[in-house]
């Protein structure tokens, strides 16, 4: 799958890479609201990074098919880091984010620097993942 630019990136991360505004990239994974891409910029060095997702907007699938996010898709093993107590509702606003209700506990699989982490709830009967503000918890000792 291929996408273009539509804003262009300076990361401070070196997770990540830089990009100008127009440039096609090709997307190897797509995780939440960050990206895994390869970039081949304007001397032919070939780059490898995270892009945030809203910067790209997909112009071609190679296989012909639509990725979609499935939040039951994660291994039952993935470590959890801490848990937090949610101070607030949160509905989500995205397929990818958690619903999150005031005092409920949250174990965190993964933080992110701007400010969303990525979390485990259960839904339905089944664990699911997906990103919360993290401004809307606390950690739980």
């Amino acid at each position: 799958m291929q996408s273009q630019l539509i804003d262009a990136s300076n990361p401070d991360d070196p997770k990540e890479i830089s990009f100008e505004k127009g440039a096609v990239l090709d997307i190897l994974e797509k995780t939440g609201r960050w990206w895994l891409a390869r970039y081949t910029n304007a001397d032919g060095t070939v780059l490898h990074g995270e892009v945030p997702s809203n910067y790209l907007e997909i112009i071609e699938f190679d296989d012909g098919e639509t990725i979609v996010y499935d939040p039951y898709d994660f291994a039952e093993d993935v470590p959890r880091l801490f848990r937090v107590r949610a101070l607030y509702d949160y509905k989500s606003q995205a397929p990818e984010e958690l619903n999150i209700s005031r005092d409920q506990i949250v174990p965190v699989i993964a933080t992110h620097e701007d400010g969303w982490w990525e979390g485990l709830t259960t839904e339905g009967g089944r664990q699911r993942k997906g990103l919360f503000p993290s401004n809307f918890v606390e950690r739980v000792k």
